[in-house]
């Protein structure tokens, strides 16, 4: 709905998910990056979508 910054993040500062303590499922997260200001989460588009995307070219050909 709205940016609230745009920003570049070094992938150096990046690491792996917890296993525990996020509210995110770790699934859906594809790395963490740690600021001053807190913590940046980046999504794996593609594994929150995929259930969505097989559903629709299921449909495609039948």
């Amino acid at each position: 709905d709205k940016v609230h910054e745009v920003a570049t993040l070094a992938e150096s500062a990046s690491e792996e998910p917890p296993a525990v303590g996020m509210r995110w499922r770790r699934q859906f997260v594809r790395t963490l990056v740690r600021r001053d200001d807190g913590v940046v989460v980046l999504p794996d588009l593609h594994a929150i979508f995929a259930a969505f995307i097989g559903k629709a070219t299921a449909g495609v050909g039948a």
